[in-house]
């Protein structure tokens, strides 16, 4: 990370065409850094004892020199930029030294400190390229970032960044006064022209554009406009949406974690057992800590025995039992029964209510609440709910809600209500 002795990299572009460079190492990183290269147009050179399976599907389809051997210093001559990615820290740590000593760029994939170049992971949308560097900080937010900006600039952003580099020429000397020019670009790409691109109707956007021309010069308006922001504004919204949902392919049971200090947890949990009910899946439902007044939600549900297995196991809140041996029993008695429905691959949801609660007074041992949710029966999916969630549960969760508390009816002397609290 950038410290006082060395400031954050300077973002740059290269054009590397035709530059001597050098990975050292041919694993799954290397092989990485070497297509990064390779695409960039660099002279490429690769030194490794053994090749890994994707850089050999690289020696196969792409021009570069091999030697199948270790690293050896002199094989930095005459190179402009060295790629130090052996599974030897020490090696690159040293590779990283030499090629520093000899005033090349150089990418040391680990220790990355010894490094004083990066070859980022890029989102292509060409023309348009964007990099991503965390600087070792925070590789898992870096990737989520990716992901999040990957769908917010869908592939079809490169189309409409190739038809506006069409037209920059003509637009420029239709209006000459820069303000006057920028802001029909604003214009431009919040309107008709960018949703007729990003929808594939290149054809109709030039005809609109050749109209809105036309209209500047002839001092009048397209009608319609505020329906034409609209409809681009939709059309990069679905386009953003779409390329979310391609990337989301496979099924899974998910792990759901509700929590936070607001009400709506378990009503939320609830409302899935409806919706799982209505896919024809059986459901197990444990509540822990509740037990001490009937709910209308456990009243509904055992209408149901044969689609839903319902334990209440809990004895009251943990202020109004004060007993915390008690309680430990009580909700150690709770989670066989949940264990219990966890390995039972006839259910499809399992709900368990309240367990964040058992978990942050430490009535149950985490460790072992982890892996019995981690190693839940092949498919199926559990919903916990309950405040103060551990960030362990939170780890290894797929999907975690926070729910806030903006106002609640309690607050202004209002009781629980039968159908809302309980």
């Amino acid at each position: 990370m950038p410290t006082a002795e060395r400031p954050p990299f300077l973002p740059v572009f290269i054009d590397a065409q035709g530059l001597p460079c050098l990975v050292i190492g041919a694993g799954a990183v290397a092989a990485r850094k070497a297509r990064a290269l390779l695409q960039g147009g660099a002279r490429l050179t690769v030194v490794a004892p053994d090749c890994g399976e994707t850089m050999h599907e690289l020696r196969r389809n792409h021009p570069m020199t091999y030697h199948e051997r270790g690293y050896e210093p002199e094989d930095l001559r005459d190179q402009y930029l060295v790629v130090a990615a052996t599974g030897d820290e020490e090696l690159n740590g040293a590779i990283g030294r030499e090629a520093r000593r000899r005033g090349l760029l150089v990418n040391v994939v680990a220790p990355g400190p010894l490094g004083n170049a990066i070859i980022p992971a890029v989102i292509d949308r060409a023309p348009f390229r964007i990099a991503l560097y965390s600087d070792g900080a925070a590789p898992a937010l870096a990737r989520r970032l990716r992901l999040d900006l990957e769908a917010l600039v869908p592939p079809r952003y490169g189309r409409l960044a190739a038809f506006a580099g069409a037209w920059r020429e003509r637009i420029r000397e239709a209006i000459p006064d820069e303000a006057e020019r920028r802001a029909f670009w604003d214009e431009l790409l919040a309107g008709p022209v960018a949703a007729q691109v990003l929808e594939g109707d290149e054809t109709g956007a030039a005809v609109w554009l050749r109209s809105r021309l036309r209209s500047r010069r002839e001092g009048g308006a397209p009608a319609a406009e505020d329906e034409a922001r609209y409809r681009a504004r939709m059309a990069r919204k679905q386009a953003a949406v779409e390329s979310r949902v391609e990337r989301a392919s496979r099924d899974q049971g998910v792990l759901l974690v509700l929590t936070g200090v607001g009400k709506g947890k378990s009503s939320s949990a609830f409302g899935m057992i409806a919706r799982a009910l209505g896919h024809g899946l059986k459901v197990g439902v444990v509540q822990f800590v509740k037990g001490a007044r009937s709910t209308g939600e456990e009243a509904f549900f055992r209408r149901f025995p044969d689609e839903v297995d319902y334990r209440v196991m809990g004895e009251g809140f943990t202020w109004v039992t004060q007993d915390r041996e008690r309680d430990r029993r009580a909700a150690e008695a709770a989670w066989a029964s949940a264990r219990a429905m966890l390995r039972n691959p006839a259910l499809g949801l399992v709900v368990l209510d309240e367990l964040n609660v058992v978990l942050k007074h430490g009535y149950l041992p985490l460790a072992d609440v982890l892996a019995d949710l981690a190693g839940r029966a092949p498919g199926q999916h559990a919903v916990v709910t309950g405040r103060g969630a551990r960030p362990e549960l939170i780890a290894l969760a797929d999907t975690v809600s926070e729910v806030t508390n903006v106002k609640h009816a309690f607050a202004q002397g209002v009781r629980a209500q039968k159908g809302i609290e309980f």
